[in-house]
């Protein structure tokens, strides 16, 4: 990842996840340094991001999952979805995936296989859901 598409990612981040959804949070942590990214673009403006990694417990998570709000509806969230998996199962030993859904999107990680393994539960403010996928 180039300097300015780490700016751009961390931009986009701050966007989604503290102003709009007004949270404040440490968004910026260790674990980016573990990740992989996943960027999308349309016509070189970033449009969508996640990171994928491997936690202490040998899990492997997506987080970060955002499209920017004007190209939300078009079809990012699920290409990006589908290519982290398929990242996942090209690259990963193990099959086992974990997300903490926004509890509102929910029925979109179930498209993909997701399946709810918790009770809601607020996360700075915001209810999630913890999903798991077994590929």
């Amino acid at each position: 990842m180039t300097t300015l598409e780490l700016f751009d990612c961390l931009k986009l981040r701050s966007d989604v996840f503290v102003v709009e959804q007004n949270c404040i949070y440490p968004d910026i942590d260790f674990i980016d340094k573990l990740s992989n990214h996943l960027l999308a673009f349309e016509d070189g403006e970033l449009v969508g991001y996640l990171r994928i990694y491997t936690d202490s417990k040998n899990v492997v998570k997506i987080g970060r999952i955002l499209i920017e709000e004007k190209h939300r509806g078009l079809g990012y969230a699920k290409e990006i979805i589908s290519k982290a998996i398929n990242f996942i199962n090209n690259s990963k030993s193990n099959r086992i995936v974990k997300i903490s859904a926004q509890e509102h999107l929910t029925g979109f990680y179930q498209l993909f296989g997701f399946k709810e393994t918790g009770s809601p539960y607020l996360d700075y403010g915001i209810n999630h859901v913890d999903m798991q996928l077994d590929l």
